[in-house]
């Protein structure tokens, strides 16, 4: 799936369909394989759109490529809004742009 932006800093994805179905009341694991030219800051989160979210979880990007995660436990839904995962990389002026290789969201047991 590709990653939609709006023109703001940051990125994200709707989670739809048989992946939220995946994903409603389960305990996640989301790992980010990103780097940056020179240290910097990336910000994540998992949010239902409805009745709960991750909150942003910060890390410390440098210029070798880490992976990062994070552990949420999706609830279960009270609307059927679609739920979203974003990233925003650090937004202060002259900071280092951020790339990223991998973004993976995986059920647990």
């Amino acid at each position: 799936d590709e990653l939609a932006s709006n023109g703001r800093p940051g990125i994200w994805q709707t989670i739809t369909g048989s992946e939220l179905d995946d994903l409603k009341g389960r305990y996640i694991l989301v790992q980010i394989e990103a780097r940056s030219a020179e240290s910097g800051e990336l910000h994540a989160a998992y949010t239902t759109n409805d009745n709960g979210n991750s909150r942003w979880q910060s890390f410390e990007t440098g210029p070798d490529w880490q992976t990062f995660e994070f552990y949420y436990s999706v609830p279960e839904p009270t609307r059927d809004n679609p739920d979203v995962f974003a990233l925003l990389p650090s937004v202060s002026v002259g900071a280092p742009s951020t790339d990223i290789r991998s973004i993976t969201i995986s059920v647990q047991p």
